[in-house]
């Protein structure tokens, strides 16, 4: 899917200029690498969006003990939700996800931090579990990950200078 066909059928508010490939990496399972790298050099939170009715773990012991799968991540900020597609109201990113990826039924995490993430990333609580940490629904990552998802996030949806924390 390129950047100019139509997602959802609601209009983004701003259209990126990813490539082909960066729609795909960062839609089909590094979307939380990206919506990293704007908390790490925006300061914003980031919302996970899972869907309880597939899960990615579940306690066998406890059936209601379970890890959602997670369906996308966006970063968030004032109302807007970014992601590499580009961005729209945080408002629309569920049915954007409902639309994109065939979500059944929906939830939202809204995490202020990596470790409010890491619930859902392999190998991210510091302490690989043999039980859980196969089964956790994003994969790991470094910081060169980050960095490179940064340099595509500023270049893809235009970011600058006016978007940085200020001082």
């Amino acid at each position: 899917m390129s950047a100019d066909e139509p997602i959802a059928p609601f209009p983004l508010t701003t259209r990126s200029s990813a490539t082909e490939a960066e729609i795909e990496l960062y839609t089909g399972g590094s979307c939380h690498v990206l919506a990293v790298a704007l908390h790490r050099n925006l300061g914003w939170p980031m919302l996970v969006v899972t869907d309880p009715t597939q899960p990615s773990w579940v306690d066998e012991s406890d059936p209601d003990n379970q890890i959602d799968s997670v369906v996308h991540v966006f970063a968030v900020n004032e109302g807007v939700a970014w992601d590499i597609v580009g961005w729209r109201p945080e408002s629309q990113a569920v049915e954007w996800c409902e639309e994109r990826f065939g979500t059944m039924m929906p939830m939202t995490d809204e995490v202020f931090s990596e470790d409010g993430l890491a619930m859902y990333v392999e190998g991210a609580s510091g302490e690989y579990d043999d039980d859980i940490d196969p089964h956790r629904p994003l994969h790991s990552y470094t910081d060169e990950d980050v960095e490179e998802a940064w340099e595509v996030a500023k270049r893809a949806l235009g970011l600058g200078a006016e978007h940085l924390p200020k001082a």
